[in-house]
């Protein structure tokens, strides 16, 4: 009860969960089957929890709801599957392998992903558009039967999917500073197109538009003090109060006054994973460290923190002992 109350205020605190991994059992349930019952797969969603915008402005959100280990293996599976229903599942899991990735600082691979995830999306709607493929009259969500065709319900599926799948992509740019000309002329494109220019462009009225949009009661003196230029000021708050400034100090690469203090604090200042964490509250050290690095210039703490970071990742993709990392995890402290 006590560790429950913990992690609930946690959760109330940073307005995101930070640290705490929360994993959804009864999905987690649904991909066991897929990988084990494969003819007993009914399903057609795995109810998407991040937005691709959260790769830049949440990106500790839902990573862990589905064991990594897990989601890449059952990825794996489906990808022989001919259906227009496995290579549905599929894309949705290798999106959130991409968000993974991407958090992690390993881009690359947070590309690949979300490009495989856009071919099997394409290959679904190919699928759907086959009235011979069409093997079920009904659609089924959560145990209750929909009177539409499955191949009508994967052609509208697979369409959104491809447009989630495109936003993830531009979500990716504007996390890594990458060349983009322009975003989508929707609120989350144009949220995009604020971060990459706060990153890239040294757009002081970016930077303030962000943190006119962080609601977070935690950062609105982080960003009074970024804004002023205050590095010493930042530095102190950050460690006196044990943050790790996700969400501010990612998006200073821009304000090279601020650099020296912020490269101190994370060589020196920046907080450690409780020595009793599970592996995730681990791993989101080592990529939020990895970032505000990144972000400041800290080329010898990036080395560091990227060896970490592939190495955990290595670590979180293994299949065989993917259940037991989130069951640690959950029993851990927050």
């Amino acid at each position: 009860m006590a560790h429950g109350e913990a992690r609930k205020k946690l959760v109330d605190r940073y307005d995101y969960w930070g640290t705490v991994p929360l994993a959804d059992w009864r999905a987690i349930t649904r991909v066991v089957a897929l990988e084990e019952l494969p003819g007993t797969n009914r399903a057609w969603d795995l109810d998407a929890y991040a937005q691709p915008e959260d790769v830049v402005f949440d990106p500790r959100k839902g990573l862990y709801r589905i064991p990594p280990g897990l989601a890449d293996a059952v990825a794996t599976a489906l990808a022989a599957r001919d259906d227009a229903r496995s290579q549905l599942l599929r894309g949705q899991l290798l999106m959130g392998l991409a968000h993974l990735d991407a958090y992690l600082g390993e881009m690359a691979d947070a590309r690949a992903r979300t490009r495989d995830a856009l071919a099997a999306f394409l290959g679904a709607s190919l699928h759907a558009a086959d009235p011979v493929r069409d093997d079920d009259a009904r659609y089924y969500d959560y145990g209750y039967a929909y009177g539409q065709s499955g191949n009508a319900y994967a052609a509208r599926r697979a369409k959104g999917l491809m447009a989630r799948a495109s936003e993830l992509a531009s979500a990716l740019d504007a996390r890594d500073g990458s060349p983009r000309t322009e975003f989508d002329a929707t609120s989350a494109g144009r949220e995009l197109e604020l971060a990459h220019r706060a990153t890239t462009q040294k757009d002081p009225t970016a930077l303030e538009a962000l943190a006119r949009r962080d609601s977070r009661e935690l950062n609105r003196k982080l960003w009074d003090l970024a804004l002023g230029d205050d590095g010493a000021g930042l530095a102190t708050r950050l460690e006196e109060r044990g943050l790790d400034g996700r969400g501010v100090v990612d998006f200073l690469a821009a304000r090279p006054a601020l650099a020296p203090e912020l490269g101190r604090w994370v060589r020196y200042g920046y907080p450690m994973a409780c020595t009793t964490c599970g592996i995730y509250p681990l791993a989101n050290q080592i990529a939020s460290r990895r970032d505000a690095a990144r972000a400041v210039g800290a080329k010898d703490v990036t080395g560091e923190t990227t060896a970490a970071a592939r190495r955990l990742r290595a670590l979180l993709l293994r299949r065989d002992i993917a259940i037991p990392l989130a069951v640690i995890s959950e029993l851990s402290p927050p």
